[in-house]
This record gives structure tokens, sequence and C-alpha cells, in this order.
């Protein structure tokens, strides 16, 4: 009596145990076109974003090199944001001072993106070095890298 007890108590944390996998269907990618392909690609990121993915670069001051690394980025805004999200690009700390001192000839506005309608697919790519600050007025983007495969090494 004991064997079975211990026996059915060992099956049923067995299953409980087991790891549940939804039902996820087979998409195929080869046969949709590139504006179904970019729609699912959109959806997936702001559902990302939505669980708090890690591809999302908001509003503030960014050290590259510190806060974010050097390299080649695309950027996109996030739906629901009513207006535009500015990103700016100086070449060090002093002339972000500067331009925050009221001089807004200091830096480049390197990218202006829209977010006001639902189907807006405005982007921008950021090329980021070591050392500049990187200044995001306004909203939210979400951020993915971009290698530049034609790019010598």
């Amino acid at each position: 009596m004991k064997k079975s007890i211990l026996a059915i108590g060992l099956g049923m944390s067995l299953l409980l145990s087991t790891p549940i996998m939804a039902d996820v269907p087979d998409i195929d990618l080869a046969s949709m076109s590139t504006e179904d392909l970019v729609s699912l690609r959109d959806s997936i990121n702001a559902e990302i974003a939505n669980k708090g993915g890690d591809n999302i670069i908001g509003e503030g001051v960014y050290t590259v090199g510190t806060d974010i690394k050097a390299g080649n980025f695309k950027v996109t805004p996030m739906k629901g944001y009513d207006g535009r999200t500015s990103f700016y690009i100086f070449k060090d700390s002093s002339e972000y001072d500067d331009y925050k001192g009221g001089n807004y000839d200091a830096g480049d506005c390197v990218i202006d993106l829209d977010s006001y309608e639902e189907n807006d697919t405005d982007f921008g790519n950021l090329v980021l070095k070591d050392g500049e600050i990187l200044y995001i007025d306004r909203g939210n983007a979400i951020i993915e890298e971009v290698d530049p495969s034609w790019k010598p090494e």
C-alpha cells in the first residue's frame, strides 16, 4: 500500500513538473510578401515591448560606450506616442552641456521620427561612436542593431 501511494505521488509530481508547450503554428515565411513580413516583425516587436522587452530605448541621455554600445542601429518609433521622437548626437559631454545651456547649434539632430499614425513606417539609422552622447527627446523607440555585412572589418 505504501509503495502504491509513493508511486502515485511520484507520478503526480512528474506530471506537474512537465513543461506544457503551447501549440505554435508553422509559419511559412518564404511564402509571405515583404509587406506581410514587415507587419509580422512590427507586431512581434510591439508584443516584446508590451512584455518589457530589451529592445526599447526611451527619452534620456546615453553615453556611448557606457550606457549604450557603439554601433549601427535602426530605430523605429513606438506606436501610441502622440508626437515626434528626436535623436541628437553630440561629440562629447561638453557639446551636450552647451546645447542644454541654450546653444542649439551644438550637436546634430540626426533623426526625427513621427509616431502619430498607427500605420506610419517611419524609421531611422543611428551610427554611434565611443564617447559620443546620444540624447533622445520625447517618446520611445524600438532599437535594433544593424550589421552592415558589406562593410569591411
